[in-house]
């Protein structure tokens, strides 16, 4: 029997009803005259002497009392249905009674048989069969309306994995006006929207049911409601407190216990064991946080974004400060639970006032290590709002002023790549620092300068930044600081480059002692030096140390950092380029694909050119030459748009120039494997292969004739467009010398930031190799004559290269 208490008004209404859905066949004894006293005695003895039976109250929050909604019935109602399901349970033993109400009912009468369920989003594969079962649609492409895992995935959490939601965007599907593909676009656009509309009834219109949802509350516990909501992820009570201003958490702990009972929030337990409720977090269901969103306006907002701002960058200083220390995992486990509202603070410096000021700064300077490290995508926002903040509030030469000068050098270095923009606002923090600045703030400054010019290749200032760092480290006793550490990995990286390799392991090994001894194992800045020492190791040969060195970091900072960062980018790309050395392509693609999309995920950075870059080598590999051209040119734009002097531009058009060219080469040996055939299907010897190489590149206007066309090559693994033209190799001879030129005009730079680099030699060779390809004999003998003095000069510094070389062998 089902029983709906929506229109209950009155205990004789509730007994009427119970008598009119239990006494259908004694509808005479119903009479206006029907006291509910007469009305539950007859109920009751009418269930003793029934088979077993089942009774289901529906709606039961209409007549619930609790302090965050509004009561529109007799307060007496919810005893009325309390008592007569206590005095049913007592005597008709065979008897079943639920109770469906979103406001949860407490039993203290009947605490030994009553149960309480609350019925939580389905999962997702359960979300995703049930979305399956209300339209018609097909497991192939070709067959009917289809739709792929992925789509029905997102579909899914797009509809908070609510039934209603879900049969409302199964609806749709089903009539055919949208495809599965198109309907997820119009949900990740404006799902309210598209779950309302006016087409349904208001039962079946989301907004309409949040909106009936939500009216029931109280205005107070409405605007409590959508306070809470500014807190963009999951939240304490202790957060409720400070939202809404209580100086007790027990006030928080109120609000939150009345907002359950109601359904409002809902409490995220997951992998916590009974101790450890006292941990318990609440969130917001998320179709209805985007209602109050847009739909409950806050109104004291400037108050409840100071509240916030205050309590969560006290949460922020506590990571840093436990981040600093053996602590570190727990720090780590904090920031992902409290990720979404640590991201959402670092916007809100642009509001910052006088009183929140405080607030901000502090932790700006404090806690500068996990912002620029773990919040990168924010990071660089929130140390420009800073800078501003900081000359507004203190002074343009304050200290302040140039700490936050030199965090934002920092960001823009590290997740742009812009290395020169973080020189430039390091020189202005410096003036600033020199005067106003302590000991540890210019060790600070020394060490990322001495970094930036590491960046820049200019390894001579590198260390000449470093050693005035360290010996301020030293002096100060900051041994047991991250940034001696700091220091030393770097002084590391630079030895390494300068071809100390034994040297830079060594800094390295004691940047790992000091790191582990101060902070732990599990500090994410050990990841760091692993995947240095990997870098020493694979520049000696030694790919096997190499590989080790790169997975242990990589598995190290996937420990840690649980959101996109660039630093498991770096040793993804590492690690992947050895695995393409060892012929495993297929796992090196999955790494690189997985550096790709969180260079994505973090937005605006150049390093996104150099997982480009690897994409390219990956498929000169397996011999896809276009498609690495495709690669190393989108690679070379974002280069010559961020670094246009950096040997990293060189390197990208290097790759660029000898994919071109690897086309041509590929084409012209068939052609000539083509002309050594004899008509008997003898190889015939010739004189001189490159003669045929030379036909290929022969001066002429283009044009070729029929026969002529019909006998080019086809590209090699590849499905045939047409026969390839003497145009056409013209166009990638052209393209590939042009790349490779210019590679060979910023060799200088490369010299001077990394003087014992073979990069220079490689693209003297490679423009040789292609010159002679081509017939071009003086071009050829030019870059031969540079690629022999690029030898001795490196052999002077040091550098073993073979003296002689045969472009022809090449």
């Amino acid at each position: 029997m089902f029983v709906s208490m929506q229109s209950v008004n009155s205990a004789k209404d509730f007994f009427k009803y119970v008598a009119l859905e239990l006494l259908e066949d004694k509808v005479p004894l119903l009479t206006d005259d029907s006291t509910p006293e007469l009305l539950q005695q007859q109920s009751i003895a009418h269930l003793k002497n029934i088979a077993p039976y089942v009774l289901i109250f529906e709606k039961c929050e209409h007549i619930a009392v609790s302090e965050a909604t509004t009561r529109n019935v007799s307060h007496n109602l919810q005893n009325v249905l309390l008592t007569f399901v206590f005095d049913v349970i007592n005597q008709c033993p065979d008897v079943r009674i639920f109770i469906v109400s979103r406001t949860k009912f407490q039993f203290a009468r009947l605490n030994r048989v009553y149960f309480e369920q609350s019925l939580m989003p389905l999962c997702v594969s359960d979300a995703k069969a049930l979305l399956l079962d209300t339209f018609p649609h097909s497991d192939a492409e070709n067959e009917g309306p289809f739709i792929d895992d992925n789509t029905l995935t997102q579909l899914a959490e797009q509809c908070a994995r609510l039934p209603l939601a879900l049969i409302i965007v199964g609806s749709i599907l089903r009539d055919g006006n949208l495809s599965p593909s198109e309907m997820l676009d119009l949900m990740k656009e404006e799902r309210l929207k598209a779950l309302s509309d006016e087409s349904f009834s208001d039962s079946e219109r989301i907004d309409k049911v949040i909106r009936t949802h939500l009216a029931r509350l109280t205005d107070v516990f409405r605007q409590h409601l959508a306070a809470i909501g500014y807190i963009p992820g999951h939240f304490s009570k202790e957060a409720v407190a400070a939202v809404l201003g209580f100086k007790q958490e027990t006030g928080g702990g109120q609000v939150v216990k009345e907002l359950l009972r109601v359904s409002m929030i809902q409490e995220e337990s997951t992998g916590l064991s009974m101790a450890q409720r006292h941990r318990m977090r609440y969130d917001i269901q998320s179709l209805r946080r985007e209602y109050l969103e847009k739909h409950v306006p806050l109104k004291e907002l400037p108050v409840v974004r100071l509240r916030y701002s205050k309590f969560f960058a006290d949460i922020l200083q506590c990571v840093n400060n436990q981040m600093l220390s053996k602590n570190s995992m727990f720090a780590t486990a904090t920031m992902d639970v409290v990720w979404k509202n640590l991201e959402k603070l670092l916007t809100q410096a642009m509001h910052c006032t006088e009183d929140s000021y405080k607030s901000f700064i502090k932790v700006a300077v404090l806690a500068e290590y996990p912002i620029i490290s773990f919040f990168q995508k924010e990071s660089i926002g929130f140390y420009e709002d800073m800078m501003e903040q900081s000359r507004m509030f203190d002074g343009a030469d304050h200290r302040h002023h140039g700490l936050m000068l030199s965090a934002y050098a920092q960001a823009v270095t590290n997740i742009e790549g812009d290395i020169q923009k973080g020189i430039d606002y390091y020189e202005k923090a410096r003036v600033i620092l020199s005067v106003k600045g302590t000991p540890v703030d210019m060790a600070s400054l020394f060490q990322h300068l001495g970094w930036n010019y590491y960046k820049y290749g200019h390894l001579n200032k590198s260390q000449r930044y470093l050693h005035k760092a360290y010996k301020l480290e030293e002096e100060g006793g900051m041994h047991a600081s991250l940034l001696m550490s700091q220091t030393l990995s770097t002084q590391g990286l630079v030895f390494s480059i300068m071809g100390e390799k034994e040297k830079a392991i060594k800094y390295f090994e004691d940047t790992l002692d000091l790191r582990i001894s101060n902070f732990g194992e599990h500090h994410p800045s050990i990841g760091a030096v692993y995947n240095n020492m990997g870098l020493t190791y694979r520049e000696l040969g030694e790919d096997d140390n190499a590989l080790k060195n790169f997975e242990c970091g990589l598995r190290c900072k996937r420990r840690c950092m649980k959101q996109a960062n660039l630093s498991i980018v770096y040793s993804l790309s590492n690690t992947a380029m050895l695995y393409v050395k060892k012929g495993n392509f297929d796992r090196a693609m999955s790494m690189l694909q997985d550096a790709f999309s969180m260079c994505q995920k973090i937005g605006k950075t150049t390093d996104i050119a150099l997982i480009y870059d690897d994409f390219g080598l990956v498929c000169m590999k397996k011999k896809e030459f276009p498609e690495a051209v495709d690669y190393f040119q989108k690679a070379v734009d974002i280069r010559r748009e961020h670094t246009p002097i950096h040997f990293t531009l060189v390197e990208h058009l290097l790759h660029l120039g000898q994919a071109q060219a690897e086309q041509i080469y590929e084409a012209v040996a068939q052609l000539a494997d083509q002309e050594n055939v004899a008509p008997n299907g003898q190889t015939v010897v010739t004189e001189n292969n490159s003669n045929k190489c030379e036909q290929a590149f022969e001066h002429h206007d283009g044009n070729l004739s029929t026969n002529e066309q019909n006998t080019m090559p086809k590209a090699t693994g590849r499905p045939r467009q047409g026969a390839l033209r003497c145009d056409q190799y013209r166009n990638l001879y052209e393209q590939s010398r042009s790349n490779l030129q210019e590679a060979a005009e910023l060799t200088p730079q490369v010299h001077e930031q990394f003087p014992k680099s073979k990069m220079p030699l490689t693209v003297y060779k490679e423009l040789a190799k292609l010159y002679r390809v081509a017939g071009e004999v003086k071009g050829s003998t030019k870059n031969e004559m540079l690629a022999k003095m690029e030898v001795t000069r490196l052999n002077r510094l040091g550098v073993q290269v073979d003296e002689e070389f045969s472009v022809e062998e090449v």
